[in-house]
């Protein structure tokens, strides 16, 4: 059983139906000891006020995505209103 769990935001291309995860990510997490939990971008507000008291943090990918208009700030958004002090999150960007 793990201790701690962290999501880490799934890639959407724009021009896509299917969400992918860099493996890296996942790993990266579960290596450390945590459980990896895939968050999906797009999802009703529900969705995220489920899923996020569930968690320890949430690793944010990087990339080229507007972090005013985009989905992933829409998630960032309700990550950062839904959580205390003690809620870890990284952003990172894997070139």
């Amino acid at each position: 059983m793990h201790k701690y769990f962290i999501s880490f935001t799934l890639i959407y291309p724009a021009n896509s139906s299917t969400y992918y995860a860099f493996a890296d990510y996942k790993s990266f997490i579960e290596q450390a000891g945590g459980g990896a939990v895939p968050l999906f971008i797009n999802q009703p507000d529900s969705y995220y006020e489920k899923i996020i008291p569930r968690l320890n943090g949430v690793l944010f990918p990087g990339g080229d995505a507007d972090l005013v208009t985009s989905p992933y700030a829409k998630v960032g958004e309700i990550v950062y209103r839904s959580v205390n002090a003690d809620f870890t999150t990284w952003a990172t960007t894997y070139l």
